[in-house]
């Protein structure tokens, strides 16, 4: 998921629950939506830029986890109202920011 280079116009909102016994189906989302290059939004909820690619994303997401017996919405959101545009995006590169260091450790110590 790329931030800049794009015009962010929107955001759409991932907000979820899953049965506490399906831990594996828990696994699998939490694997996808860091894949996806999500940020977290509270509790169970995941934010990405609008576009196609992830709104089909996030729709084929919430149908399986409807499939597991879960709840999920997808939201089209517009602004939030205890963020700017600037601190969202923000939030999009810290996390990368974060992802590359750990990138960088695995290969510094796969090297070593």
């Amino acid at each position: 998921m790329i931030v800049r280079n794009k015009r962010v116009t929107g955001w759409l909102l991932l907000a979820f629950t899953l049965p506490t016994k399906r831990a594996s189906q828990r696994v699998e989302v939490w694997r996808k939506l860091q894949r996806y290059g999500t940020v977290p939004l509270g509790n169970s909820g995941y934010l990405l830029p609008k576009d196609e690619s992830n709104e089909e994303r996030f729709q084929w997401l919430a149908s399986a986890i409807r499939k597991y017996g879960g709840d999920a919405s997808v939201v089209h959101v517009e602004s939030i109202d205890n963020m700017t545009m600037p601190q969202l995006i923000g939030r999009f590169a810290e996390a990368r920011a974060k992802e590359y260091q750990e990138l960088i450790r695995e290969l510094q110590a796969f090297s070593s």
